[in-house]
């Protein structure tokens, strides 16, 4: 694969960092989804043939079988937690009930020669102290069930506050698949010597955000401009109206970031039943898959081939497909799909830019501005492939720790699929990405 860009589903071994043979791989099961030479995970001929005739079986390398009894731990915890809140629950409402019937028998028997006829004429009385519910009558079934239900009538006659009526714009269709808010608004400059310390500023000159009630979640400087995270929908499009009207020597380009597809990884093709043809390509996946193009929105698209070595007999090869959220989603139910003679695993993909030059993410070496080579091993002040040190080091949560005072394990190589900065960019991908 060229040397350009960094991807989180490489087909290069884990161990040793050459290039997977074919047929002589095999793949972990946890999280890391690393690839290794059988040689290199020390995994004898028996044991890959059995987890090729069982999908049941499993294979974890030693780092993600180590975390096992951390997780099942972490899943007893979780269990007894749940048990204990699902008890405590049952007897509240056991309490509530027999508080609630009580009251209730003593509402009903008050003695009403001692109650002041100017109230008990009053016929609205209860209406006068909640005037947007329903119902006039606040007391017409003894039955508990009766009695919560005029408990959640009455709630709705409490007025929504700014609190409440902000966390009511955050709606699923604003959210990506790990709940984080998608209500990005992007400007950048049109001059292109202008650059983000500029927009920056500029930003603030031109919207109040307090003025306009405009929530804002955080400002992150990019190229020549910035990314604001609005906290709703309606905060967003408020900003876009303020800057457009203020943006009137249209200076700057005011725009939403760029939605992204869900992208799957379909493992193993044999490049023999692989059309030549993406659009071959996609309609034998449609065909063979009994896909329904009927979908809102249906989207299936060759992004990129990995690791096709010159469509030799046998050949394996991986494909980037960009699908729909529904046509993801349905794909995933099954985990695979039919390619040729084969069925073929299946998986969400993500892909990371990494430079090759300063190791930093968001850009190629191609386009690195940095006259200084990082290491992606050691961190020093020289090219990767000419690093010699033992003393191994990431130069990302080195820097992240700096600006953020922070004190982040930084005892990993750069591209290492565990750094929290490689994690971090990871999320940034998942919140741009429309899985619904």
């Amino acid at each position: 694969m060229a040397e350009n860009e960094d991807d989180s589903n490489s087909n290069s071994c884990a161990y040793c960092k050459k290039a997977i043979d074919k047929n002589n791989f095999i793949q972990c099961s946890g999280i890391c989804n690393s690839v290794y030479h059988n040689d290199c995970a020390q995994v004898k001929e028996s044991v890959v043939n059995a987890l090729n005739a069982c999908d049941a079986i499993k294979w974890y390398c030693n780092e993600c079988n180590s975390n096992i009894g951390e997780l099942n731990l972490m899943h007893m915890l979780g269990t007894i937690k749940s048990t204990i809140i699902s008890a405590m629950e049952v007897k509240l409402n056991e309490v509530l009930k027999v508080f609630e019937n009580n009251l209730l028998q003593k509402l009903t028997t008050v003695d009403k020669d001692k109650i002041s006829p100017a109230i008990v004429a009053d016929k609205n009385l209860f209406t006068n102290l909640t005037p947007n519910c329903k119902s006039n009558n606040i007391i017409t079934n003894t039955s508990y069930s009766a009695i919560s239900k005029k408990r959640q009538d009455t709630n709705t006659c409490v007025k929504e506050g700014p609190i409440r009526e902000i966390s009511s714009k955050v709606t699923k269709e604003n959210t990506a698949a790990d709940g984080k808010q998608f209500d990005y608004v992007v400007i950048k400059a049109k001059d292109s010597e202008k650059d983000s310390e500029y927009v920056y500023s500029a930003l603030k000159n031109l919207v109040n955000p307090v003025e306009h009630l405009i929530n804002i979640i955080n400002i992150r400087k990019i190229k020549n401009g910035v990314i604001v995270n609005c906290a709703s929908s309606e905060s967003k499009n408020k900003l876009f109206s303020e800057l457009n009207k203020s943006n009137k020597k249209n200076e700057f380009e005011i725009s939403e970031p760029k939605k992204i597809l869900p992208k799957l990884i379909v493992f193993g093709i044999d490049s023999n039943d692989m059309p030549a043809n993406d659009k071959d390509f996609e309609t034998h996946i449609i065909v063979n898959n009994n896909i329904d193009k009927s979908v809102n929105d249906f989207s299936l698209s060759i992004v990129r081939k990995i690791n096709q070595t010159n469509g030799n007999p046998g050949s394996e090869v991986n494909a980037i497909l960009a699908v729909d959220p529904t046509t993801r989603n349905s794909i995933l139910k099954h985990g695979y799909l039919y390619i040729g003679w084969k069925r073929c695993t299946v998986k969400d993909s993500y892909h990371t830019k990494r430079c090759y030059n300063c190791a930093s993410y968001g850009h190629i070496k191609s386009e690195c501005t940095s006259k200084v080579a990082v290491c992606s091993k050691c961190a020093e002040s020289h090219e990767t492939k000419l690093c010699v040190s033992q003393n191994i080091k990431c130069a990302n949560c080195i820097s992240f720790n700096k600006q953020k005072n922070q004190n982040t394990n930084y005892s990993h190589e750069a591209g290492d699929k565990h750094c929290p900065c490689y994690i971090r960019e990871l999320d940034k991908i998942k919140a741009r990405t429309f899985f619904r």
